[in-house]
């Protein structure tokens, strides 16, 4: 084509000038091209200009002046060099379609265009598409990368389709395509305005420019007289009516048509996909179609592709969708049709974007965690962003109990079959029929659609076989053999709690060398037995590895790694043990849950119950120990726990510290483990509340208090107590509770409801186990004793002693109320308290001489400190040899009595506890 049939006022020389085409991008020109120099947001063409005339140019279009010493060559200059381009193009690819149609609006431009195709086709009109499915006709698709590509590739296959003997096309109008001039020049007969929400803001910034981009297609493109075809319920329809009627456009609302659907029953089962039906039914008709023939053709439409595509069916009748949902309105509206037709028991797979707008990544997620049970937040295009970062910002606003983080996309549509049940719907949202992601400067092939058709999944419960899979796949790649192991039951290293077909771990202890009891191990069950040494006799059974410990723990990091469920980690000085025995028992109330057995809180326990975390488990609580600086950090390393909790903080092991700070600041380790976006529960009432609260913030973690101060998000605001219960009105966030307790430390209570809450759990199905919870053995926990020809109660609190454990449990018992009976209290020394030690014992003295207790009886050297500062009446006496004990309560003690006994493991009054339990002799 001649440069004269392009551009006017030429010199004569310059007419004659054989244009061969167009191009914006320097590596692509061939001899005989214009080049435009366009400015863009990452590049600018200017620079390239040199390269495009090497490579043969003949017409330079550039904003800016530029010289060139080849007279030849022809320089343009123009200030809106997007709009040129677009003119020029017009001019070159001259051959056009008679019918073309614009679909712009946020979310179902794709939806409409499809549609539209698919009716045209059905009545045998040739059609053509123009979209992010590609540019599509008589059944080829030619893929681009853009929604609307750019300006010289519309012009270039508009006129390509024209040749196809093709006179209706739809052509999708993004906001980037109509704010960059690409649909410019261009005969529309109709634009279609779908609707409008949050999207693309990271391009224009706001919603009043984002809305302003979409209104070019009827303020500068459509011609007088065109038709603009729109949703008279959408918010927007007065200021585009407006816009109609300046610009003297016609306007079809599409409700009389949508309610004609409806009155067919035909997809009319969500709002939304009427509507994108009823636009693209007007379209068809704008192009010559009657409408029997288009009411005729409804029947045999299919789903979009990616568009809500119901891609499989699993056993138990799962359902598997895929949807390009990846805005706010769009999700919300998919994830409502969803639960008006399936129910809420909804699965969601999602993403959000990087380097593209920040701000509906937060709203994505609220709609997520509000319409859905479980949520796999994945990668979605993470471009040159931190994918990890852009999950972490979504899962902040999403709960605990139902989010899972897998950035692997293909990893996180796995787990979501693999872990749905019955009649579960799985959307798997945001990439649709895209079939790449993009990591920076590499692009992933991956197909959400494939992944799903791929799976295979035959079983409609978990077997055992299922169960062990995972840890199988864990202990093989810690011992790195090949070993056969098949299914195994965990791991044991107390030959006495060895269960079938435990993996029994030989483990040498101070006392106790785990190699010693193989024997005993394998007679109660153990499958293999793991150890760095070969005992002959046992050489079949056993698997060796290097060292005992570092298997135990990498093969805990390994279990902790692969597991999905909510892990809580408590510490603190006193209480912990048995707030984790209680929140084990809530939380089995909504789904398998696993924690630490007994006191299992040390280098050895915390590992071991890791190891024992099972694949199904929904949550995991585990008990974090210190008795030196920098235990807690390791441990808590292992566990990474989304929610922490300290109970308290007082003495214990004081002695290995300078002071009781030391031991705050033990304690607050767990803190700098707490995985991001996780939660800190700390009891307001604690003298160091202030100290954890400013380093949990500084953490950027979410903040729970409980306590009996009002500020408290969790606190009691009345209390009544009866003879057998206590009466709980507790405030919890905005909620008021009630609650019948026994009698259990309250603080316990009010924590175990900070993580009911944060689970957002419901209170409804836990107030029975409240009621009915008692304290484990050793731990508070209240028996009827038979002995010496009575019957009293013996509270026994001897599993250990610290100065605030003691404090606790005193004030516990004075909080019984006296009636015809005497309370006793036999309290054992406090080990580990260093040299003031005496100062703690005689601490005690103050505490128990403003208690209600009638008398102390003393087993200790250190406790002498205490009983000498007593008041008299409350002496009892000095408890020296084992006999002692009965010796002095038979005297004393009469019917409904109480007896408490309290003291340091060391001292020996636990086995006393034990032996007075089951009635035995104490000596």
């Amino acid at each position: 084509m001649l440069l004269k049939n392009l551009i006017n006022n030429l010199s004569e020389k310059k007419k004659r000038i054989v244009i061969t085409g167009l191009s914006t991008n320097s590596k692509e020109v061939r001899p005989g091209n214009i080049f435009f120099a366009i400015k863009g947001n990452n590049s600018n063409g200017e620079k390239f200009i040199k390269e495009a005339l090497v490579k043969g140019a003949s017409v330079i279009v550039s904003s800016n002046n530029f010289k060139c010493q080849n007279k030849k060559i022809v320089i343009i200059k123009k200030k809106n060099i997007r709009n040129f381009v677009s003119e020029i193009a017009s001019k070159f690819y001259k051959l056009k379609p008679k019918n073309i149609i614009a679909v712009t609006g946020t979310n179902g431009k794709t939806s409409v265009a499809d549609l539209f195709y698919q009716i045209l086709s059905l009545n045998n009109i040739s059609v053509a598409s123009i979209g992010t499915l590609g540019i599509k006709y008589k059944n080829k698709i030619i893929k681009t990368h853009l929604t609307s590509p750019d300006t010289i590739s519309i012009h270039k296959y508009l006129q390509v389709i024209k040749k196809k003997k093709i006179d209706n096309v739809i052509i999708e109008a993004s906001s980037h395509g109509l704010d960059q001039n690409r649909m410019h020049h261009i005969n529309f007969k109709a634009g279609i305005f779908t609707n409008f929400s949050q999207d693309h803001l990271d391009y224009h910034k706001t919603m009043k420019s984002y809305l302003d981009a979409k209104l070019i297609l009827f303020k500068k493109i459509l011609k007088k007289n065109s038709i603009i075809v729109l949703d008279k319920n959408i918010k927007e329809f007065s200021t585009i009516k407006h816009t109609a009627k300046k610009a003297r456009l016609r306007v079809i609302e599409i409700r009389k048509i949508s309610e004609k659907i409806k009155s067919i029953s035909m997809h009319s089962n969500s709002e939304f996909k009427i509507k994108n039906l009823a636009m693209a039914m007007v379209a068809a008709k704008l192009c010559g179609l009657k409408d029997k023939k288009i009411f005729q053709s409804l029947k045999k439409i299919k789903d979009v592709k990616g568009r809500l595509e119901l891609v499989r069916r699993f056993p138990n009748n799962i359902k598997v969708f895929v949807d390009y949902a990846h805005t706010p309105d769009a999700l919300l509206k998919v994830l409502q049709l969803l639960e008006s037709t399936y129910g809420k028991k909804i699965s969601l797979v999602f993403g959000c974007g990087g380097d593209r707008d920040k701000k509906k990544r937060s709203l994505m997620a609220k709609i997520a965690n509000k319409y859905s049970e479980k949520v796999y937040v994945t990668d979605d295009n993470p471009r040159y962003e931190d994918p990890k970062k852009i999950r972490d910002t979504i899962i902040r606003h999403i709960n605990f109990n139902k989010c899972f983080n897998i950035g692997n996309r293909a990893k996180a549509i796995k787990k979501a079959i693999l872990n749905s049940g019955h009649n579960e719907i799985i959307l798997i949202a945001g990439k649709g029929h895209e079939d790449q992601q993009i990591y920076k400067n590499k692009i992933v092939n991956i197909s959400d659609k494939k992944i799903v058709l791929n799976m295979k999944l035959k079983r409609k419960t978990i077997s055992k076989k299922e169960k062990n899979y995972l840890q199988n796949k864990i202990i093989l790649k810690t011992i790195k053999e090949n070993i056969d192991i098949g299914n195994f039951n965990g791991i044991a290293v107390d030959s006495r709690m060895v269960k079938k077909n435990n993996l029994f771990l030989t483990i040498k202890g101070k006392n106790n060398d785990g190699s010693k009891f193989i024997h005993e191990a394998l007679k109660k069950g153990a499958k293999y037995i793991i150890s760095s040494k070969i005992v002959q006799k046992y050489k079949k059974k056993t698997i060796k590895v290097k060292n005992e410990i570092s298997f135990l723990n990498q093969f805990a990091k390994l279990k902790r790694k692969n597991s999905l469920a909510k892990i809580i980690a408590v510490t603190g000085s006193a209480g912990k043990t048995s707030l984790k025995n209680m929140i084990n028992q809530l939380l089995q109330n909504f789904g398998d849950t696993h924690s630490s057995p007994r006191s299992f809180n040390n280098h050895f326990g915390v590992p071991i119950s890791l190891s024992n975390l099972n694949a199904e488990d929904k949550y995991g609580i585990f008990e974090v120990g210190m008795s030196k600086l920098g235990e807690i950090k390791n441990l808590s390393q292992l566990i990474q726990p989304h929610i922490g909790i300290i109970t308290n903080v007082g003495e214990a092991h004081i002695e290995n510290f300078k002071n009781i700070y030391g031991i705050a600041k033990a304690k607050a380790e767990i803190i700098d483990s707490i995985k991001e976006n996780g939660t800190m529960i700390l009891n307001r009432d604690d003298k160091f509340f202030s100290y954890f609260y400013k380093k949990a913030k500084l953490k950027k973690l979410r903040i729970i208090t409980f306590g009996k101060a009002k500020k408290s998000d969790i606190f009691p605001f009345r209390i009544i107590k009866s003879k057998n219960l206590t009466k709980l009105f507790l405030k919890v966030k905005n909620k008021k509770i009630e609650l019948e307790i026994k009698d259990i430390n309250i603080y316990n209570v009010l924590a175990s409801l900070a993580v009911i809450n944060e689970l957002n759990l419901s209170f409804k199905n836990i107030k029975k186990i409240f009621r009915n919870f008692e304290p484990s053995d050793g731990r508070g926990k209240t028996h009827l004793i038979s002995r010496y020809n009575k019957k009293f109660r013996l509270i026994d609190e001897s599993y250990n002693a610290n100065p605030l454990s003691v404090k606790n449990a005193i004030n516990y018992f004075n909080v019984i109320k006296k009636d015809k009976f005497k309370k006793y209290l036999i309290l054992g020394d406090m080990l580990e308290l260093g040299h003031k030690s005496e100062k703690y014992h005689k601490d005690l003295s103050k505490v128990i001489n403003n208690s209600n207790i009638d008398k102390v009886f003393i087993k200790g050297e250190k406790t002498l400190f205490t009983y000498k500062n007593l008041h008299k009446s409350k002496q009892g006496n000095i408890l020296q040899n084992k006999d002692d004990i009965d010796l002095t309560l038979s005297e004393i003690i009469n019917n409904n009595d109480y007896l408490m006994i309290k003291g340091s493991n060391a001292t020996g009054l636990n086995i006393y506890s034990k032996k007075m339990i089951k009635g035995l002799n104490v000596i």
